[in-house]
């Protein structure tokens, strides 16, 4: 089992950091993407979905991602998942 946590060591809330489960996982493996926080897997914001959310008092940050480009996170993501799959097929040969 891979389990991927978005953001860096310090900023994973202690409720979802999943590091330890892949500790005790059998073949578990573990990542965690920099510069991502818990919203950073949705699609990308439109133009003008921030400001949108900040007038419906919205208070999670849903367009804010840490200093990378949401496309950036989805690519390196989408690598990791690659990554753990083919790992679990070549297991399974």
């Amino acid at each position: 089992m891979s389990f991927i946590n978005l953001g860096s060591s310090g900023t994973i809330p202690a409720a979802v950091i999943a590091d330890r489960l892949a500790e005790l996982s059998s073949h578990g493996s573990y990542a965690s993407v920099t510069g991502a926080v818990h919203f950073s897997f949705l699609p990308e914001c439109k133009e003008g979905g921030a400001e949108l959310l900040k007038s419906l008092e919205e208070v999670d940050p849903i367009c804010e991602d840490d200093g990378r480009s949401r496309a950036d996170i989805h690519s390196e993501l989408a690598s990791l998942v690659l990554k753990a799959l083919q790992q679990t097929l070549k297991d399974r040969q």
